[in-house]
């Protein structure tokens, strides 16, 4: 199966009285929440023997393989300073991954044997480069793109080594497909990038047949019939347009598979055909929401799709799934229960059973009888029934919008009068989906009511709706927070003198823009990584982008541009938005959480905003990183940041 997709604060301790946890459930400590999990991302071997994972080595995340058939488990691969970050079963016997280090994944791609050995660098040395004075690791470009039928050695990746020269007017490079040796690494050129191909469609035969491109502000849809064919230009659209855009190659090899909203405001699943460059006919589209993924057979037939509603749903046109599906629900009644990938021949199927309580169980069904045999938890020490439940909502904003969320409220409270805490989601272009969530988990079970909103811009919920957050950082977006804040308020879910916000990147700038905006609506305010000064940010994830040889596309400048509002040079708008301009309105206590070497927000306007804060003696805790990047990665650091924020939001809710 495969799948596609488009110092202290206060010195005094103060005694917490009855609105924590202890009124409610037992305080469990941050660990229980934020250390690594037993086993991650687990898939299941072609041959159906054998399990790989991630799983913690120490502090480090390595990659380790569980025998199926006799129960015992070994490291294929595991390091005291970098952690596995991404993993691929390449045959029965040999597994391809990546590293990251600090936060950033590193620069190239390996594999090792299934008993640890012959661990190999394919491609990419250690290639560091400079950012802002610091050596990193990067990754170049290189990623595995197919395994090639019939072959026992070799596979297709993507990569900039030995790529042509920087384009001239863009100063970018584009990897180019080349046919590599999964054993030596040793590799030779399969397709020259036949220009600013960033997506690449390989067909059944391991044939790369089409790509998707971009020209300044538009994106170009290419195709050839067969290989060594010359590439033709089928679909040419701009980036703000209703597109096509390539998933896969249909069971046919012939008709493709595209993202299409087909005139409608969902995104959906079309077929296409590259002869007549035409969309065919509508293969799936959700009446509420956008296709989320596209799943695959081994020989490209489409087998289903799934979406991200209320909760995670997941829709078979293949007949022989859907039983077995419908047979797992039926036996697993209290999770959704998602199939992760199956063997060669399916007899055998991985599913990970998850919810809002709970982050998963993995089981294995054997088709052949269908018996359903449990294998192990993610995280054996969280036990669902300590866990709080999440449940939709919807809300109407001020000028009448739709706006869903999610609610949590603490195990065994009223759900009412509940200090609240309100955590807007970063990207903006992004959503808060269903499911189990460490964070906030971790805030229920402190006794806080937790609030999500997919604010007006959040992606999944149709073209008019993201785009309906365009120009409205910190506007109309904002008010949809506080709409969401005064629901439940009204509804007396929320004690209006105990509502904390808190939020990461875009989310961190909204947590500081409604304190700004709206202080009479909150008891604190918490921005980790959050974005301090609009221009700065451009100007440093921009500096960065040039100095990252994988492409920053003029076209994301452009959506940029939709999204913030305005052009470079109109920079009022920008200043007038950002945090760091109102500092004077800020009147509770504030917790900044930020990297040094972020490579997306700069955390010279925290340290600015610090700065001004000490200065109008205002209260307010500062810590920082130096060893990661964009958000905290590493276990230790990432539980030193929770137990800062425990600390501070008993100090300053009481």
């Amino acid at each position: 199966m495969s799948r596609q997709t488009f110092s202290p604060l206060f010195l005094q301790i103060f005694i917490v009285g009855c609105f924590v946890s202890a009124c409610f459930s037992a305080e469990l400590p941050v660990e229980t929440f934020f250390r690594n999990y037993e086993h991650n991302e687990a898939l299941l071997s072609p041959g159906g023997d054998f399990l790989a994972a991630l799983a913690p080595d120490g502090n480090r995340v390595g990659l380790a393989i569980v025998d199926l058939n006799n129960k015992t488990a070994h490291w294929a691969f595991a390091d005291k300073y970098a952690d596995v970050a991404s993993f691929f079963w390449i045959t029965t016997n040999r597994l391809g991954f990546k590293l990251s280090h600090d936060g950033y994944v590193e620069s190239g791609l390996m594999a090792v044997d299934l008993d640890g050995k012959r661990a190999t660098r394919l491609i990419g040395a250690r290639g560091a480069m400079e950012q802002f004075g610091r050596r990193f690791r990067v990754d170049w470009g290189t990623h595995f793109l197919s395994l090639l039928p019939g072959s026992s050695d070799e596979f297709l990746v993507t990569s900039l080594e030995k790529s042509q020269q920087a384009d001239s007017a863009t100063m970018l490079r584009f990897a180019d497909v080349y046919r590599m040796n999964f054993f030596t690494g040793d590799k030779s050129l399969e397709v020259k990038n036949p220009g600013h191909v960033i997506r690449w469609v390989v067909d059944e035969h391991g044939v790369v047949r089409a790509g998707l491109a971009f020209n300044q502000t538009r994106f170009q849809m290419l195709y050839r019939d067969k290989a060594g064919a010359p590439w033709e230009k089928i679909a040419d659209y701009n980036y703000d347009e209703d597109g096509v855009v390539p998933v896969a190659f249909a069971a046919d090899n012939r008709t493709l598979l595209v993202a299409h909203r087909g005139g409608e405001d969902h995104m959906a699943l079309y077929t296409f055909d590259p002869k007549e460059k035409k969309v065919l006919q509508l293969a799936f589209r959700h009446p509420d929401v956008d296709v989320d993924e596209a799943i695959f057979s081994r020989n490209h037939q489409l087998f289903g799709v799934t979406c991200e509603a209320d909760r995670p749903e997941v829709y078979w046109f293949e007949p022989k799934y859907a039983g077995w599906q419908k047979a797992v629900d039926k036996a697993l009644t209290n999770t959704v229960n998602y199939l992760v990938n199956t063997s060669r021949g399916a007899d055998k199927i991985l599913f990970l059973a998850n919810s809002d309580r709970t982050p998963g169980t993995y089981y294995l069904l054997h088709t052949q009888n269908m018996r359903l045999e449990r294998l192990f938890d993610r995280a054996e020490w969280i036990h669902p029934e300590e866990m709080a439940e999440m449940t939709p909502i919807e809300y109407k904003a001020r000028d009448g919008l739709t706006i869903h969320g999610y609610l949590t409220l603490p195990k065994g409270s009223s759900g009412k009068n509940l200090p609240l805490i309100v955590n807007p989601h970063g990207g903006p272009q992004a959503r808060d989906v269903w499911g189990f969530d460490p964070e906030v988990q971790f805030l229920a079970n402190r006794g806080y009511a937790v609030l999500r909103l997919n604010f007006r811009g959040s992606t999944g919920y149709g073209r008019a709706f993201l785009k309906a957050g365009n120009r409205e950082w910190g506007l109309k977006q904002q008010d949809d927070i506080t709409d969401g804040v005064k629901w439940a308020i009204e509804r007396g879910i929320a004690d209006p003198k105990r509502i904390c916000i808190y939020g990461a990147s875009y989310g961190g700038f909204a947590a500081l823009r409604g304190l700004e905006t709206t202080p009479e609506l909150y008891r604190c305010g918490i921005s980790y990584a959050g974005v301090i000064d609009i221009e700065t940010t451009l100007e440093h994830h921009l500096d960065w982008a040039m100095r990252n040889p994988v492409p920053r596309l003029q076209i994301q400048e452009a959506g940029i541009m939709d999204m913030l509002g305005g052009k470079k040079e109109e920079k009022e708008h920008w200043k007038d938005i950002s945090p760091i301009s109102h500092v004077d309105q800020i009147q509770v206590p504030v917790f900044l959480a930020y990297s040094e070497y972020d490579s997306r927000v700069p955390i010279a306007p925290a340290r600015t905003l610090a700065k001004e804060l000490k200065k109008r003696g205002k209260l307010f805790d500062f810590m920082v990183k130096d060893n990661e990047d964009h958000g905290f990665h590493q276990e230790e650091n990432t539980i030193a940041l929770w137990k800062k924020v425990d600390d501070f939001l008993k100090t300053t809710m009481q």
